[in-house]
């Protein structure tokens, strides 16, 4: 007999670490605050850290979803894997939905209980799970007490070879974007904005902030001596991109702006969005910018060709080629009619991502798998 509530509602636990600025954590903002309320009875558990007090969390409780905090610390805690079984007893979930490591501890809880896990993929798989946990989440999949939810084709293609499963039991639901957060119904005219290229990403070896500083100090020297980009994240790479960007004699042409909670504001004074990732899911920040008129320079990796078309509404280019990343920014820059082009063809694909029709794609995976 399933646990639904007295009023007939599935009850869903989402799951994640905390509520730090990065994809995954906008992504479950979006999702749990855009979720029916009369359909599902919802609760966010965060294993990790105190409240953080940011628009995302806002967002969450506005909509009238609690949030609990079980406040783990540092490192694996068999005292917090008992205090997460607790909380989630305590709500009787008929769908514990995890994201990144919160699947760690709500696997005990799942294996002797009747509610199923759906675990969010973010990452190629490779890179988001390893050793032990790569042998737990493989044993979930294969019982069928957990299933994986890609965020991309191409994820769900790398997650069925990970695991070796069938394509056909790895669903797929792509990531959300508030698309009305980044629409601007008037638009600073490309001459007019401040920045060239805009990177929004953590300073994490992933993301290749130092590539990309190493790139456009190459852009710089080779006659564009007033071109401006904006950096916004934060992470352990920070300072040394900073201290490289001083090395390289071109700090005043970068702004290292930390976290934002102003995105789309920055992104509509800008030009370009560049990411130029080493691997990758289907990164958030790429579906706003695109949401916010902006092409999209980016390396083919992961998810990221499922969204941008090569010429169409970005560029291109191969992982760790900073010689393509180079051509790319020149392409970009030739002309105002380029990038106004590739603005309207990024407008119409994105429109599909809206976070209204992801929520309603988790719906039917919960209703799916919470009824069975």
């Amino acid at each position: 007999m399933l646990r639904t509530g007295e009023d007939g509602r599935l009850k869903v636990a989402i799951v994640l670490m905390h509520f730090n600025y990065g994809g995954g954590e906008r992504m479950v903002s979006l999702l749990a605050s855009h979720l029916d309320l009369s359909r599902f009875d919802v609760r966010v558990f965060c294993v990790y850290g105190d409240p953080q007090d940011n628009v995302m969390e806002r967002a969450v409780l506005d909509h009238g979803v609690p949030i609990t905090y079980i406040r783990k610390g540092l490192g694996f805690s068999l005292k917090y894997l008992s205090k997460t079984w607790c909380e989630l007893s305590k709500f009787k979930p008929d769908i514990v939905h995890t994201h990144l490591n919160a699947c760690m501890y709500c696997a005990p809880w799942v294996i002797v209980h009747r509610a199923k896990m759906l675990h969010t993929i973010h990452n190629v798989p490779e890179k988001e799970a390893a050793g032990f946990r790569r042998k737990l989440m493989g044993c979930l999949y294969r019982i069928g007490k957990a299933v994986p939810v890609a965020i991309s084709e191409r994820n769900r293609e790398l997650t069925a070879q990970f695991y070796g499963l069938s394509p056909k039991k790895v669903e797929m639901v792509v990531n959300p974007v508030d698309l009305g957060a980044f629409k601007d119904d008037v638009r600073i005219p490309w001459e007019n904005r401040t920045y060239d290229f805009i990177n929004v990403a953590r300073f994490e070896p992933q993301k290749n902030q130092a590539g990309l500083i190493k790139a456009f100090s190459r852009f710089i020297r080779d006659g564009h001596p007033d071109s401006k980009l904006a950096i916004a994240g934060d992470g352990s790479l920070r300072l040394s991109c900073e201290h490289l960007a001083r090395e390289l004699g071109i700090a005043c042409n970068i702004d290292f702006l930390g976290k934002r909670d102003d995105i789309a504001a920055l992104m509509h004074d800008s030009k370009c969005f560049i990411l130029p990732s080493d691997y990758e899911g289907l990164p958030m920040t790429i579906l706003e910018a695109m949401a916010a008129g902006l092409p999209v320079l980016a390396t083919s990796v992961g998810g990221v060709p499922d969204v941008v078309e090569d010429g169409v509404t970005g560029l291109l280019v191969p992982a760790g080629d900073e010689d393509a990343l180079v051509a790319a920014m020149e392409r970009i820059a030739l002309s105002d009619a380029r990038l106004e082009s590739m603005s309207r063809e990024a407008d119409s694909i994105v429109s599909s991502y809206d976070c209204g029709q992801v929520a309603e794609g988790y719906s039917a995976l919960y209703e799916r798998h919470g009824r069975q």
